[in-house]
């Protein structure tokens, strides 16, 4: 899949996603300019546990994987 502003259509679905696994997304992979961060780092940062940082990761990534199919299916009938 290819498309014309990458970084736009990557802010497109963070802003798609609920705000504390938007939160969790962008801290752990480094999205807010800072250096990716660890799960235990997060979890202090966001004041959570590691579980429920591990979970928002996750749900955060089946979503973003269910939408990228999506659109890879939509390609594929243009």
């Amino acid at each position: 899949m290819s498309a014309r502003n990458p970084a736009a259509l990557l802010e497109s679905l963070l802003e798609q996603l609920p705000s504390d696994v938007r939160r969790v997304l962008v801290r752990t992979n480094g999205l807010d300019g800072r250096p990716p961060a660890g799960l235990k780092d997060v979890a202090r940062e966001c004041k959570m546990s590691q579980g429920h940082v591990r979970a928002l990761i996750a749900a955060g990534e089946e979503l973003l994987t269910d939408v990228v199919r999506l659109l890879s299916r939509q390609r594929e009938r243009l």
